[in-house]
């Protein structure tokens, strides 16, 4: 039987455990929808015997596959129909939560067949696992730059008070779809009796609208409303919709009242968000928005080992360490160049030498990066460390001029196509042997998490080109 808030509630005797009827139709009902949707040859070639799924969740269908790349095709493939059977078999419109579980071999949603003559007609229910802390969650490692929005997750997860809204926001890659995905686990799992509805801004929109048009709007206001935990992922999708800007403002201050908690995520902070109402704003004002930053180093390192892992891809310490100081991006581009790498290698037998790397770190980063010039790379790095572009151009070598002018010079050659003797004559005439020196040194220097001097005080040398990125990308 279910209870009120959507868990279940499975009655043991002394043989075993036996699901819940309704949970049993659900499955059987979703799996025979399921093959209709896709087509029996499709249905067979991707999902029987090899795809798992969980419907245990109100509002998620989790599909449970043995591998990344399995997940991913599922995800680009059959996405939609996934929907589209989960609503044909009346379980309402839900979000799909794509699972990686090589351990434990996936059973296919249950199927309406008898029980074999020697096989018990009801199985002994598994003892559920602990579900991990946010901080270890299957995707997401913790590093300096996201250890913050990774502590208030686990917080929020655990149930305790917290301001909110909680906005978590950084650019692509840093991991914010991983945490949210954390913390409504780890609050399914301590909170089994209360709800938690986790969707983004874009299924939040097409439900307001759906719901308008078909005039079941109380229906959705439900939905988001009567929850204990709402996640909203994306939210800067919500920009120039100004009816659904108004919604999810309703919605927030319902949940306020209620003493609800919300978790929003978006790729620019709460400031950057300047065409939502002031009103809106004026309420995530009212919590606290946490940046994720880029990968630093360390991290880049630790993802780069993870999916060469993942995607059985043989790395020596040297091209991770290459690929970690060298790329520019997160996690999609980590995965991205490691991908490249590994396809290289099995498809052409290549051998991942250092060539090979290097030239796969300079495609992505030509394809995930703005085009920008040494102008414009000066001028930021000018902006940030508060000095004037004829200094980094001058003969001076103190640490104010000095450290800004390699940063600059090291950035101008990994974001642009310019030779080492056309960069040296934008920095004053300076030789290429001169760049070749300075770009090296920071090479160095960012391996060893040192410092230099922004506006007058220390930065992490991390940190500062992590601030200069920001000031190309909004340039």
């Amino acid at each position: 039987m279910r209870d009120p808030g959507g868990t279940q509630e499975v009655v043991k005797d002394d043989a075993a455990a036996e699901m819940p009827q309704e949970d049993a139709d659900d499955d059987r009902r979703f799996a025979s929808t399921l093959r209709n949707v896709v087509g029996e040859k499709r249905h067979k070639a991707w999902f029987e015997g090899r795809v798992g799924f969980d419907l245990s969740s109100n509002d998620t269908l989790v599909v449970i596959a043995g591998s990344t790349l399995e997940c991913d095709c599922l995800r680009k493939h059959f996405k939609a129909e996934l929907k589209q059977a989960c609503r044909a078999a009346g379980l309402g419109s839900r979000s799909i939560e794509f699972v990686v579980d090589a351990a434990v071999a996936p059973t296919p949603a249950r199927q309406d067949r008898p029980a074999e003559p020697d096989e018990p007609a009801v199985k002994a229910a598994p003892a559920p696992k602990a579900p991990p802390k946010p901080s270890e969650a299957p995707g997401f490692l913790v590093s300096d730059s996201n250890r913050e929005a990774a502590k208030l997750a686990e917080l929020i997860a655990a149930g305790s008070p917290a301001p909110s809204p909680v906005v978590l926001w950084g650019r692509g890659g840093t991991g914010k779809t991983h945490l949210l995905r954390a913390i409504a686990d780890g609050f399914r799992s301590r909170h089994r009796r209360k709800r938690v509805v986790r969707l983004t801004a874009e299924e939040f929109t097409s439900g307001f609208v759906e719901a308008v048009h078909g005039r079941t709007l109380a229906s959705f206001r439900g939905r988001c409303r009567g929850v204990d935990l709402l996640l909203i992922d994306d939210i800067h999708f919500l920009l120039g919709k100004q009816k659904t800007l108004e919604e999810l403002q309703y919605t927030l201050d319902t949940l306020a009242a209620q003493g609800a908690d919300v978790v929003l995520t978006s790729d620019r902070s709460p400031a950057e968000l300047r065409k939502m109402s002031g009103e809106l704003l004026s309420r995530l004002g009212a919590g606290v928005a946490v940046e994720i930053a880029p990968p630093d180093h360390s991290l880049k390192s630790r993802l780069v080992e993870r999916f060469a892992q993942q995607s059985g891809v043989r790395l020596e310490p040297a091209a991770v360490r290459m690929i970690a100081s060298g790329l520019i991006g997160g996690a999609w581009e980590i995965r991205g160049v490691v991908n490249k790498l590994g396809l290289s290698s099995r498809l052409l037998d290549l051998d991942i030498c250092e060539k090979a790397v290097g030239r796969a770190i300079d495609d992505m980063n030509r394809v995930s990066t703005p085009s920008v010039g040494v102008k414009q790379i000066q001028d930021a790095v000018c902006s940030v460390f508060g000095v004037e572009t004829g200094v980094i151009k001058s003969k001076r070598r103190t640490k104010s001029a000095t450290e800004p002018r390699m940063l600059a010079m090291w950035l101008s050659r990994k974001y642009t196509q310019s030779a080492w003797s056309e960069i040296g004559d934008q920095f004053g005439n300076r030789s290429h042997s001169t760049v070749i020196s300075a770009c090296r040194r920071m090479d160095e220097l960012l391996g060893s998490e040192a410092s230099v001097h922004v506006a007058g005080r220390p930065c992490g040398l991390q940190e500062a080109v992590r601030l200069v990125e920001t000031a190309l990308r909004t340039a």
